[in-house]
C-alpha cells in the first residue's frame, strides 16, 4: 500500500455506513410495517365477519329473511377489532340491503429507525366485505 492509498477504507467507511444504516433502517421498520398492515387484514376481516352476526332474528322469523341491524353491525365490528387489535380503529361500517358489510379500518404504526430521517409514523388502511346469506 502506498502513502496515498492511506485512509481510503476510512473514508470509504464514513461514505457507506450512513447510507447502509439508513437501508437497515428502511428495511425494518418497513418489515414491521408489513406485519402489523397484515395483522390489520386478518382483524378487519374478523370484524367485517363478526357484524354479519347481527342479523335481526325476530324479521325473519316472520319474514323468513335475513336482515341485518345496522348499528348492532357497527357494534360488534368496533368489539371484534378492539379484541384483536386494541392499537386500530375503524373509519367506516357500512351495511347495504343486499346484507354485505363493508369495513374499513386503520392502523397508525410508529417507526423506530426512519425517525432519524424524520418520519415518525405510517397509517396503514385495510377493507374488508362479508356477505350474511339468507338461510
Amino acid at each position: 500500500m502506498t502513502r496515498r492509498q492511506d485512509g481510503w477504507v476510512a473514508a470509504w467507511f464514513v461514505v457507506t455506513a450512513p447510507l447502509l444504516l439508513a437501508f437497515l433502517g428502511l428495511v425494518l421498520d418497513g418489515g414491521v410495517m408489513l406485519l402489523r398492515s397484515q395483522m390489520l387484514d386478518a382483524a378487519s376481516d374478523a370484524a367485517a365477519l363478526a357484524a354479519t352476526e347481527a342479523w335481526d332474528r325476530e324479521y325473519w322469523k316472520w319474514n323468513g329473511k335475513v336482515r341485518i341491524d345496522p348499528t348492532q353491525a357497527e357494534s360488534l365490528a368496533r368489539q371484534y377489532l378492539a379484541r384483536n387489535l386494541p392499537d386500530a380503529r375503524i373509519v367506516q361500517v357500512t351495511v347495504s340491503p343486499a346484507n354485505r358489510v363493508n369495513v374499513r379500518t386503520q392502523l397508525t404504526v410508529p417507526f423506530f429507525f426512519m425517525r432519524v430521517a424524520g418520519w415518525e409514523n405510517h397509517t396503514v388502511e385495510s377493507y374488508s366485505t362479508a356477505v350474511r346469506r339468507n338461510n
